[in-house]
Formats: structure tokens, sequence, C-alpha cells
């Protein structure tokens, strides 16, 4: 994927790799012919891809599909998405893909391919790879392809990632989103053994999806969104649980079509710890604002047993006082608060008479939680 990560077509970028991998293993093969051919198949399909790809650049000449070589060639160097000298390389390279027909070699006098002529045509390929790649990120951006490489290559590619991400189109983040970062992320998994550990790697695309959803426009948002819903209908489990872990929280809901919200609350719902821990508080935090009354119980209770917990010292029933308090203040709703009190007095009854010391600490929670409230 990095050689050819800014072409956009994912299946014209699998055959171009395919032909600069046969390009190099006829070289190894000492099969000079063959190596020379693609290399000239490799620099046309590159030139003219380019072309196709920046429409809005006036051109007086006929469609790029319809390019010669030449044509192509002599269009890129006007562009400059290729130096002087890259150009006259690959005028040079013309003149090989006569060998491809016997007849023409020998009526030109072509001199037969070598090894020396097969390394000078691979290189001009690696030029203008390097070329044309640089020529459209100054024209078009970074493709999503290209972000995604530099946060599996870098491990410091988080600290400029919002600099990568300003550099692509809308388009390109919407297929970073939708297909690239996860196409990325499982591919790698799948790869992942004791021996080559990709942990760190995985976490960066994680990081990274967040970062890049968390910067995009609301309608790549929305689209992202939709994404997720048709994963979690048409998913497998481990998928399901990769997306809901490693890419999205409750905070998607907000950008879920209406008719799917309740699905989706439901399913980050049941996916809360049964014991409230640090580790899960963006989860609690981010799924009250979409919270129905009949949601309470669920989100509550893992509050209310850590809270009771005797492995909780008083470090931590502050800190799920807080907790609670500000996101009943921030989001503030009667009918949530009352469901809230309504669950604390549900577990007061079952307590008074079973064990005392619990049933204080859920009083003295309900007596804190209702002073926090705003008194309107």
């Amino acid at each position: 994927m990095e050689r050819f990560d800014f072409i956009l077509g994912s299946e014209f970028r699998q055959l171009l790799e395919a032909d600069y991998d046969e390009m190099y293993n006829s070289v190894s093969a000492k099969a000079w012919k063959a190596a020379q051919v693609l290399a000239g198949s490799i620099i046309e399909a590159l030139l003219i891809d380019y072309l196709v790809a920046t429409p809005e650049t006036p051109r007086t000449l006929k469609d790029p599909l319809k390019c010669d070589l030449s044509e192509a060639i002599a269009i890129c160097q006007n562009e400059d998405a290729i130096s002087n000298r890259a150009a006259s390389l690959c005028s040079v390279i013309r003149s090989y893909r006569n060998l491809i027909h016997p007849g023409r070699q020998i009526r030109t006098g072509e001199l037969p391919p070598s090894k020396t002529s097969a390394g000078i045509a691979v290189s001009v390929v690696d030029l203008v790879i390097e070329e044309i790649a640089n020529k459209r990120k100054k024209t078009l951006g970074l493709t999503a392809e290209q972000i995604a490489s530099k946060v599996v290559r870098d491990v410091n590619a988080l600290t400029i990632l919002k600099h990568l991400l300003s550099d692509a189109s809308p388009t390109q983040l919407e297929r970073l989103l939708t297909d690239v970062l996860p196409t990325s992320y499982f591919n790698i998994k799948a790869n992942d053994n004791v021996f080559e550990p990709q942990g760190a790697t995985l976490a960066r695309l994680s990081n990274a999806y967040g970062l890049a959803f968390e910067t995009s426009s609301e309608e790549i948002k929305c689209k992202a969104a939709r994404h997720f819903v048709q994963i979690l209908r048409e998913g497998d489990g481990n998928e399901v649980d990769d997306y809901s872990t490693n890419f999205f929280g409750a905070e998607i809901i907000g950008y879920v079509d209406k008719s799917q919200q309740d699905m989706v609350r439901h399913h980050f719902l049941e996916r809360l710890p049964t014991f409230y821990d640090k580790e899960s508080d963006g989860n609690f935090a981010s799924i009250y604002p979409y919270l129905t009354t009949a949601d309470i119980p669920r989100w509550l209770d893992p509050f209310i047993k850590t809270y009771i917990s005797p492995k909780s010292n008083a470090q931590k029933r502050e800190h799920i006082l807080n907790k609670i308090g500000g996101l009943t203040g921030l989001f503030q709703s009667d009918e949530r608060d009352k469901a809230i009190d309504g669950r604390l007095d549900q577990w007061l009854s079952r307590l008074d008479s079973s064990n005392s010391d619990q049933a204080t600490l859920i009083k003295s929670l309900k007596e804190d939680i209702e002073a926090d409230r705003l008194p309107f």
C-alpha cells in the first residue's frame, strides 16, 4: 500500500503493485525484456492516472484516456508533474515498448534488452512514482491511504495527525473513516502474533480514528455513523466488538439517523460493565445525554454497586459522586433526575433491613446528588 498509496482506486492500486512486483521479479530472473515492457506499462499508467485525477487543470488536448505515452509525458512535463530529467528518461522508455513487437525491433535496430537497460527502466519507474506522488500531494492533498500508511509506519504520527488531516479533501476523510483506517486495523490485527506484537500500531490506528472523526465535518460524521450502523446490523460479533471498542463510543448516537438511535443506544448501554471503573469512564459519560428514563437503572447500577462496595475507598466514592453530579448538571433533565432518585430509593428499600452500612452510603449518595443539582 505504501508505494502507490497516492492512487485512489483500490483495484488499480493493487494492479500497479502486482505489476511492480512482477517487474522486480523479472529482473531477479534476468528476464530483461519482460522487466522493460512492464516498466513502460507502469509509467504510462501512472501518467495517465495523474491526468485523469486532475481534470480541473485546463488542457487543450484530448481525453487523457485517449492519450498515448508521448502525449502523456509532454502534458505531465508541462504541468511539472514530472521533472525534465524524468520526462527525458520516460521518452527513452518509450522505445522499450517496441520490444513487445519483434519485427519492429528488427526494423528500428533497437538494441536487445540487457541488464543495464532493464536497470535503467526500473530506476525510471521509481523516479516517476516519487515525482507523481509529490505532485499529487500538492495538487490533490493527501489520500486516505497515505495518512493510514503514515500512522502505521511512524510511532510519532499522532503528534502531527491534525496537520495531515488538514491536507486531505473531504472525500479522503470520508474514505479514511469508512474504509481505510478500519481496513488497515483489521489487516494488521489478522497478522498479530506473539513474535511480532502489533498492539502499539493497533492503538495508534484506533486513536487516529478518534482524532479524524473529531476533526471531520458533521456530514462526514453522519456518514461514518451510517457505516457503523451497517456494521452493527450485518457484522459478526468480533467485528462489532472491535468497532465499538476501538473506533466508536456512544457519542456516535448523536450522528445516527433517528430511526436507528434506539438500537445504537441499547447496544452501547449493554456494553457498560456491571461495576464502574475509570477505564470505562468515557462510556458512562458519552451515553448519558441519550438515556431514556427506562435506561437509568442499567446506567446507574454500576455506580451504586461500586459506591457501596467494601473495596471502595473515600476517594473512589468522591469520584463517583462527582461523575454523577457533573453529568446530571451538565445535561439537566427533570425526568432523568427523578429516575435516578427512584432507582436509589429502590436500592434503599432492599438494603434498609439487610445491610444498614450500605443503606447509609446510598442515603448519603442520594443527598449529595440532590444537593449538587441546580435549583431550576
